[in-house]
């Protein structure tokens, strides 16, 4: 099936997985990480996608690369929001741990 939108003034963003919460892993090269983490309405697709960004983010670090500039952007977005709860903003910038991160590799 296809579906065709007309007159969108921007360029549409992909969110999958909201309202969401199983052990899946979604290979998706159309997700915008940052965007999401800073924008996106359902708080479990907002957590995975500052997850994913973290992971991509620390392992291009272990690849000897800099760290990009939307990822320095978007936590401090985060940082900086105050209609975000403590206890949600705190879950939204922890990284993942080294065990997540020697799972993928």
């Amino acid at each position: 099936m296809e579906i065709v939108f007309e007159d969108i003034l921007s360029e549409p963003k992909l969110s999958v997985n909201r309202n969401f919460s199983a052990p899946v892993i979604i290979e998706c090269g159309d997700l915008d990480h940052p965007f999401l983490m800073e924008y996106e309405s359902d708080g479990f697709s907002r957590y995975e996608s500052a997850q994913q960004f973290a992971l991509q983010t620390l392992e291009a670090l272990m690849r000897g690369e800099a760290v990009h500039g939307r990822f320095i952007q978007s936590y401090g977005k985060l940082i900086h929001d105050e209609t975000l709860d403590p206890m949600v903003k705190a879950q939204l910038l922890e990284l993942p741990t080294v065990g997540t991160l020697m799972q993928r590799q």
